[in-house]
């Protein structure tokens, strides 16, 4: 990461695949305008109460707040 590159971003993404991690979390692979494809985790989304769940699904279109590190 060099310094000018920003640790948080705004990206609007489609969803392509999701993968179980652990026992509330999910990778999810997303497509971008921005950096193209790109794997994120999402925590606790498979948790019964995540209001999230729904929205990570594949082929949805997701406005997302992303975090490097």
């Amino acid at each position: 990461m060099s310094s000018k590159e920003a640790r948080t971003y705004h990206a609007q993404a489609i969803v392509l695949s999701h993968i179980e991690y652990g026992e509330a979390d999910r990778i999810l692979k997303l497509f971008t305008l921005e950096k193209g494809k790109i794997s994120a985790i999402a925590k606790g989304v498979r948790k019964i109460r995540s209001r999230k769940a729904g929205h990570l699904e594949p082929f949805t279109h997701v406005n997302l707040f992303l975090a490097k590190g």
